[in-house]
């Protein structure tokens, strides 16, 4: 698995087991969704506006901003270097979104420091819990920094 593999999956090792029901959100090609799964044997879903899948990762569409899911239908939901992706104006919507079929969301994400103050605005003015959370670099030298957010309905 290459480093920055490694790096998302021990930041995500402690709030993913064998049992849990994972929505990744933002999947794109599924091959993170696919490193998850194997690493956690949890089972995992993608989801995204488009299948970009190159994986036998299960799919379900975003349409119109709504994921087709049931309410709190998974345990976990995961945007890793997805929110950056959505417009600023529609972040909020697509966190609730997620909360709405997930208990939890967790934000994974490189650290330009002024996004994340940005985003931990977002989450207090759309009333969502949001706890910070420190992701270690592999070593000393790691070019890159990164966060994570664990966010949680009010």
């Amino acid at each position: 698995m290459r480093m920055r593999g490694r790096v998302v999956m021990g930041a995500l090792a402690p709030f993913l087991a064998p049992h849990h029901k994972v929505l990744d959100i933002g999947c794109g090609n599924g091959i993170v969704s696919e490193q998850i799964r194997d690493r956690f044997k949890c089972d995992i879903t993608g989801t995204d506006v488009l299948n970009y899948l190159r994986t036998d990762t299960p799919f379900r569409r975003i349409s119109n901003g709504l994921i087709d899911s049931s309410p709190k239908e998974f345990d976990v939901g995961l945007f890793i270097d997805a929110l950056h992706h959505i417009e600023f104006d529609s972040q909020a919507q697509a966190l609730r979104e997620g909360l709405r079929v997930c208990r939890q969301i967790l934000v994974f994400e490189v650290k330009p420091t002024f996004i994340a103050e940005g985003w931990e605005n977002l989450f207090r003015k759309a009333d969502i819990k949001c706890v910070s959370l420190v992701v270690l670099r592999p070593f000393r030298v790691y070019p890159i920094d990164n966060y994570m957010f664990a966010l949680m309905p009010p």
